[in-house]
């Protein structure tokens, strides 16, 4: 292998889909010229493109970082030595991504431009190019195949539970997050945030049927986060944060240089963790 690129894979809710398929409607507030600055950089999405592959149907796009330079002289007449002012706004960065039926999102990051600057800026430029006024995304990251539960139980004490961010699926909802979402409609939130903490012996709830088990479920499932404080038979306490188990792989970077094999080869590569087209249903 040789030189190589990390790639992250995440999962996209959105607030609304109606009755248009919900890569259509991604697609379109992907496909906008709106940009976005910060003091030193221009950000904006570029060589956005639906794609059939094996299996299912994506969106292939790069989000481009720029850097804004200042001024500079540049020689432009070297008989007269003449120089003129000239403004170079250089190409810093780029990260791809491709976004599957199931709202399975796979992005490449680097030191240049990291996942969690990624998501921030797809989230801004996604919400300034979307044609619906009120659209709205959000990306989560998914989490490896650690058993969350098994984790929780081996624990004498459930200490505190922090629940960031925690929105409906869209995929096949299992059944441990159907109390957190029965709560999600009964109280008509869309993002919930939430912290439970216990100082008795016993600790906090750890049947599947409470809130903060479901809570945690949906969150490992990639629809949230969570920070977990559990206390070990030895009597020591150890925290997880769900978000340090988020999948990410080093692969080769010459997989990354066409569209439609690019978005085959994280297809394959990501598999167990991407849904066909038939279990999605609107959040």
């Amino acid at each position: 292998m040789g030189k190589t690129i990390q790639v992250n894979l995440g999962k996209i809710t959105h607030k609304f889909f109606g009755k248009d398929k919900p890569l259509d409607i991604i697609y379109s507030g992907l496909k906008g010229n709106v940009a976005v600055s910060s003091p030193s950089f221009l950000y904006h999405f570029n060589n956005v493109e639906l794609l059939k592959i094996p299996d299912t149907d994506a969106i292939y796009g790069e989000l481009y970082k720029s850097k804004l330079s200042s001024k500079h002289d540049v020689l432009v007449d070297k008989d007269t030595l003449t120089y003129d002012p000239e403004i170079i706004d250089e190409l810093f960065t780029i990260s791809k991504f491709v976004i599957y039926s199931d709202l399975s999102i796979v992005f490449t990051s680097n030191f240049k431009l990291n996942d969690d600057a990624f998501i921030k800026y797809f989230k801004i430029l996604y919400h300034r190019n979307a044609p619906e006024l009120f659209s709205n995304i959000e990306i989560h990251y998914q989490k490896d195949d650690f058993d969350i539960f098994e984790k929780i139980n081996s624990f004498s004490r459930l200490v505190e539970v922090e629940l960031i961010n925690i929105r409906k699926s869209n995929p096949c909802p299992k059944p441990t997050f159907e109390k957190i979402e029965a709560l999600l409609d009964k109280e008509k939130t869309d993002v919930l945030y939430a912290k439970f903490k216990s100082e008795k012996d016993a600790g906090l709830a750890r049947d599947l049927e409470s809130h903060i088990m479901s809570g945690i479920s949906i969150a490992d499932s990639g629809y949230g986060d969570s920070v977990i404080l559990g206390q070990n038979t030895d009597g020591n306490f150890e925290k997880i944060k769900l978000k340090d188990r988020a999948i990410r792989k080093r692969v080769d970077e010459k997989a990354t240089t066409e569209k439609a094999r690019f978005a085959i080869f994280v297809h394959k590569l990501f598999g167990k963790y991407i849904f066909s087209e038939d279990e999605l249903v609107d959040d």
